[in-house]
């Protein structure tokens, strides 16, 4: 789990971020990002209905997302807020999710 201050919860900043931010894609996410002026990164997950009807197979794609964050992205990257939604394509692929995470956030430092 992620800690409570790099969560975003609030729709507007959803919106905000979708609206004004710059997006990474890939095979299975969008990567939308946008300053914060805070010290530390927020991050957001969608994984939609769309992906899939089973609640245990889009909760089990969130659990993945966020124990890469909390491995990899926290302490690299301090003041972004981070939207990560998932593609219909990353239904299945569940072990080549860090490895696609990876190159998004690779993509996101250059």
């Amino acid at each position: 789990m992620l800690p409570r201050k790099n969560r975003l919860t609030d729709l507007s900043d959803f919106e905000r971020i979708k609206k004004e931010g710059k997006v990474v894609k890939s095979n299975f996410f969008f990567l939308s990002f946008l300053k914060n002026n805070l010290p530390f990164s927020r991050f957001g997950i969608i994984v939609s209905k769309n992906i899939s009807n089973k609640a245990v197979k889009r909760n089990k794609i969130k659990r993945i997302v966020r124990e890469f964050i909390r491995n990899n992205v926290l302490s690299a990257f301090g003041g972004y807020d981070f939207v990560i939604v998932a593609r219909k394509s990353v239904l299945g692929e569940e072990n080549k999710i860090t490895k696609e995470l990876e190159e998004l956030f690779h993509m996101v430092k250059k």
